[in-house]
């Protein structure tokens, strides 16, 4: 597939799309062959290249994880469709896309709507960012029913260079008004793109309600039943990631970018080399000194 800041597109003379209806008990009922040149509402997202070629969207753009399974004869295995069965109980929505090239894989592009995704966070107390403006808001003005008084907390710079709220952590509760959790800029939820594959992982591996067997993912792609697994990549983020490396050394590493898109032990591991390679700069300025002394 052709991509485009974070949307896929693809050429029409080459590829079809493959829709997913969550509807209906049967798997290969709902997986249907859609001719997108006779769709109608893809045909509204089209665009034409000087040499006649259509473009359109293919309406399976901000999904967060591609499952990949293996297939017999462009069809789902009677093993993938049991997973997609459990995906569907799970509350996954899906894009489903064959490869073109052979008939050995199956594409399967999957989310979990918001709703879900509060009710997960919600059960599993999940630790949130909180916004440091509204919980200083919050402390300030204290709470006269709730006999809180108002409490006011400088900022100590010569101490640190974290404001008295920032970096705040607290459970998250479907009672509690999301205002309180922190928003990406732009995102009218507090579930941004890294909290959002970090609870899909969660709800991909868990027990569906019925009790019935819970993925595995790991032990599936061991066994080629499952062939491979990953979150999709964001290339507006990837691009702003690769414009601020570029300005290293004279800058210093976008840690908190690196962070929020790779989690943090990425994030940890190039803040701690950073500082590695900070520090030895003088051993090596000093062994570059004594080795021309010698010479």
């Amino acid at each position: 597939m052709e991509s485009t800041d974070n949307t896929h597109s693809f050429r029409t003379k080459q590829r079809y799309g493959y829709g997913y209806n969550n509807g209906g008990d049967n798997v290969d009922q709902s997986i249907c062959l859609t001719d997108m040149r006779n769709s109608s509402s893809a045909m509204d997202n089209s665009h034409d290249d000087p040499d006649g070629t259509t473009w359109i969207r293919d309406l399976a753009s901000n999904y967060d994880y591609c499952l990949v399974f293996p297939a017999e004869n462009g069809q789902f295995t009677s093993t993938g469709r049991g997973y997609i069965q459990t995906l569907r109980k799970l509350g996954f929505e899906s894009f489903i896309y064959k490869n073109i090239n052979a008939l050995q894989e199956i594409y399967v592009l999957v989310r979990v709507p918001l709703d879900k995704l509060r009710a997960f966070a919600d059960n599993l107390d999940f630790l949130m960012l909180l916004d440091a403006k509204e919980i200083e808001d919050c402390i300030v003005k204290g709470d006269m029913e709730e006999n809180i008084s108002p409490v006011e907390i400088s900022h100590m710079q010569e101490v640190t260079r974290y404001r008295p709220f920032e970096k705040i952590y607290g459970r998250y509760s479907r009672n509690v008004p999301e205002s309180f959790y922190y928003h990406e800029y732009g995102v009218d939820h507090p579930f941004r793109e890294l909290i959002r594959l970090k609870l899909t992982g969660m709800i991909m591996e868990a027990r569906p309600a019925d009790g019935s067997q819970n993925l595995k993912i790991r032990r599936y792609m061991r066994n080629k039943t499952l062939l491979s697994c990953f979150p999709l990549h964001n290339r507006i983020k990837t691009r702003s990631i690769e414009v601020k490396w570029e300005l290293y050394p004279r800058q210093r590493l976008p840690i908190h970018d690196l962070k929020e898109y790779f989690g943090e032990k990425l994030g940890l591991y190039f803040a701690f080399m950073e500082h590695y390679s900070t520090f030895l700069w003088t051993p090596a300025v000093s062994l570059v000194t004594i080795t021309g002394t010698i010479l």
